[in-house]
């Protein structure tokens, strides 16, 4: 699109004239070549542009967002700052505002809801126990707390939002085995173990075929082509737009004939993953198209009978009484009652005591969790590892806030012993 309208500037007045006001809003997730469309509509004639966006919820840089092109304009065009609260109550704006930072202020104004009596709170659970029981546990606990306090069980009213598919799995009760994901995380190289550049590679070409076979052909595709050409230029991702332009250099109809090709010759996924990894070695090892023939998926060992249906877990799940699905997979909706569940360590091993005293600028781990917290009207709870919950306690509750309850929990176990 950005080409199309460098090369043919008629077609971006065509666009203006009949559109001469823009509205975008979710901008803090634009990316630069999205922002480059909107500068040439502007100048070719387009009357207004106007960006609407939170950058501390801009979650999408993983998908080619770029959160800087919204802060640029907030420094370049007159810029209007609204620090009210719509959603929220008192108690869950104080708190998310010091995940964003200590001075941070924003301002409940929903009548029916900004003076609703619960502080959020944190809670921890034990990462010895089995996954499944203590999510399980949480959640039990949650739902007590949110008819107490008079919120129907509803997957409108109520969520149960996590950081990561393992725990997603494991509240589905699909058991221990699969808490971590099949995919070979680590490789030997020099003596010394790193982590597989490949792992992403390894997932996705098998989601590929898993998605094939489920008929979902648009996404199928899609998956396989990134996939194959981050595979042959070394990378761990590509964005669409590099993606793009390496398309529009060749031979668009062979390239799409041989993906086709390829997904149907990769086995079928009703079997157990060790023998569909070995068939699928065996297409790729064959492959004289893309050139990718010296790739090889790997899984880790103790995962051979694990099953498909058991890996690719749905984002969100609608559930009978409640919604339970990934903080991205319910960006911009609302809820009465939230509860976050976070293990102990971000994506790249990024340990969460460690980031959510980093800059929410440059910490895109710490806005999922602003996105996250910043979802419900009435309750927030997050739920961290036992070992975590003080240092959360701390930067939430303050230094005077951990002593208190140190200090209740000292009386507690006093009057129990005597």
């Amino acid at each position: 699109m950005m080409k199309l309208l460098e090369k043919y500037p008629d077609i971006a007045k065509a666009i203006v004239y009949r559109f001469p006001i823009f509205l975008i809003d979710e901008a803090q997730d634009t990316s630069d070549v999205q922002m480059k469309i909107f500068e040439l509509l502007l100048e070719n004639g387009l009357e207004r542009l106007m960006l609407i966006g939170d950058p501390n919820q801009a979650i999408y840089e993983w998908r080619t967002a770029n959160p800087e092109v919204f802060t640029r304009k907030e420094i370049e065009w007159e810029t209007l700052n609204l620090y009210e609260n719509w959603r929220s109550s008192k108690e869950i704006c104080a708190f998310t505002d010091k995940i964003v930072s200590t001075d941070y202020v924003s301002t409940a104004c929903n009548e029916e809801i900004k003076d609703f009596n619960f502080k959020p709170e944190i809670w921890g659970y034990d990462v010895n126990k089995s996954l499944n029981l203590e999510t399980n546990r949480l959640i039990e606990e949650f739902i007590r707390i949110c008819i107490i306090k008079g919120i129907s069980i509803s997957k409108e009213k109520v969520a149960i939002l996590v950081r990561g598919k393992d725990i997603l799995t494991e509240i589905r009760n699909q058991g221990d085995f699969v808490r971590k994901e099949p995919w070979k995380e680590q490789i030997r190289n020099n003596g010394k173990q790193e982590m597989d550049v490949n792992r992403i590679h390894y997932r996705n070409i098998s989601k590929s075929k898993y998605l094939f076979d489920k008929k979902d052909y648009k996404e199928s595709f899609r998956l396989l082509e990134k996939t194959i050409f981050a595979i042959k230029n070394g990378k761990e991702y590509v964005s669409n737009d590099e993606l793009k332009e390496f398309i529009e250099q060749i031979d668009f109809k062979k390239w799409r004939i041989g993906l086709f090709d390829l997904l149907a010759r990769l086995p079928s996924t009703d079997v157990s993953l060790k023998e569909w990894v070995d068939l699928a070695n065996e297409v790729i090892r064959g492959d004289c198209f893309f050139g990718i023939s010296d790739f090889e998926i790997k899984i880790k060992k103790g995962t051979n009978e694990i099953k498909f249906g058991q890996i690719f877990v749905d984002k969100e799940v609608e559930t009978e009484n409640y919604t339970l699905g990934t903080v991205h997979s319910v960006k911009g909706r609302t809820f009465e009652a939230v509860l976050l569940i976070l293990k102990e360590k971000a994506y790249r091993n990024k340990k969460y005591v460690d980031l959510i005293n980093e800059n929410i600028n440059e910490n895109e781990e710490k806005r999922i969790i602003y996105v996250g917290t910043t979802r419900p009207q009435k309750i927030l709870v997050i739920a961290v590892p036992e070992s975590d919950k003080k240092v959360w306690e701390c930067k939430f509750y303050g230094n005077n806030g951990c002593k208190q309850k140190q200090l209740d929990l000292s009386a507690f176990t006093c009057a129990n012993l005597s």
